[in-house]
């Protein structure tokens, strides 16, 4: 695969310059990757904490709590999945670069797509949820003038 003469089936060889580019891209996602799931264990002792202590406060919220908790571990399950996609891909793609192993290459590749796949529906979802309150704003600001 890193060989210079060595072509794919679309023409195209991993040269010196590319591999350089992916070992930097590996070095950048396996970087992001740690700090995401150091968020997320932040998170998650951020939850623990809030909800000790709000728990005190009053017993009469205590189905709020419970509210709470699920949209706490909603968020950081939401937020753990391309953490981990992208460190794999970064795992991955190293370890095929470096051997010259094509399936860890290529298995770290299917990492990268399954993360901007990930991202790519969440992003459609968050732009969903803003329309439909853009337009239960509008509707709402309009039914106040009629």
């Amino acid at each position: 695969m890193l060989e210079q003469n060595k072509e794919s089936i679309f023409g195209i060889q991993i040269d010196l310059d590319s591999r350089d580019y992916l070992l930097e891209t590996c070095k950048w996602a396996r970087f992001l990757a740690i700090v995401g799931m150091v968020i997320s264990g932040l998170l998650m002792v951020l939850m623990i904490f809030s909800f000790f202590s709000l728990s005190q406060v009053n017993d009469a919220f205590s189905g709020f709590y419970v509210l709470y908790i699920l949209v706490y571990l909603g968020v950081i399950a939401i937020y753990i999945y391309p953490v981990i996609a992208l460190y794999r891909f970064s795992k991955k793609l190293r370890i095929g670069i470096d051997q010259a192993d094509q399936l860890e290459f290529n298995e770290g590749l299917r990492f990268l797509k399954g993360t901007f796949r990930y991202m790519g529906i969440m992003t459609i979802i968050i732009l969903a949820i803003y329309s439909i309150i853009l337009l239960i704003a509008l509707i709402g600001g309009i039914s106040n003038f009629i």
